[in-house]
């Protein structure tokens, strides 16, 4: 499917979004910005949280150095909160410690802004990672969306895909059950065509209960 103007634009929204933050993130302490990742950066990737895997996701990724030690990092880190953030947790681990802020939404345009610090505390000095995430809403094309001139709906309910779930348990149908009421087949044809598209990674399977719907 071509992508529409509206999801390209929303893409280039969520790329300039994750760099302003992660860009306006700064390491409190004598920290030093590094310009290309550092020596270590594989295996500092390798051990913690991997950054990039979510779907119609941008990341923008910097690398930073903080000579002190790990308490006074942490401390730092505790005290300060980005601007328009809300703290969204922590983590700990053997030789590192993570950060994890989150901004709001912007309704159909970005959700899940979320900005991740990782800090190696196993060397001097020490490596800080920052990872900025910023999801993008793709935007349904005219294709996709239920005519408005609809007349009449037909939805049949099945309680399983085929093939998928609990194979002991059996696939129940209901319906079809068919609407001509024009106030009615006006406001689901509204709400079906106000759901956006999920940012669901492709080749992913979601087991839920299925319906199809016939419109006229």
């Amino acid at each position: 499917m071509t992508e529409t103007s509206g999801t390209t634009a929303n893409r280039a929204a969520a790329d300039a979004d994750a760099a302003q933050r992660a860009d306006a993130f700064v390491v409190p302490g004598p920290a030093l910005r590094l310009s290309t990742p550092p020596p270590g950066s594989q295996e500092m990737k390798g051990r913690m949280v991997p950054a990039g895997d979510r779907p119609h996701t941008s990341v923008a990724t910097r690398w930073w150095t903080v000579q002190t030690v790990p308490e006074t990092l942490q401390a730092g880190l505790d005290a300060y909160l980005p601007a328009g953030a809300t703290a969204d947790g922590w983590g700990s681990g053997p030789g590192s410690f993570n950060r994890m802020y989150s901004w709001l939404d912007r309704p159909g345009v970005l959700v899940g802004r979320q900005l991740i610090v990782q800090v190696d505390t196993t060397r001097q000095p020490i490596l800080v990672r920052v990872d900025a995430y910023a999801t993008w809403l793709p935007i349904r094309p005219p294709t996709a969306l239920v005519p408005t001139a609809t007349t009449t709906i037909t939805v049949t309910l099945h309680t399983k895909s085929p093939g998928l779930g609990d194979q002991a348990v059996p696939a129940r149908t209901f319906g079809p059950a068919t609407v001509t009421d024009r106030s009615r087949v006006d406001q689901v044809v509204a709400l079906v065509n106000r759901v956006p598209i999920a940012a669901v990674r492709e080749g992913s399977s979601i087991v839920r209960p299925t319906s199809a719907a016939r419109w006229r």
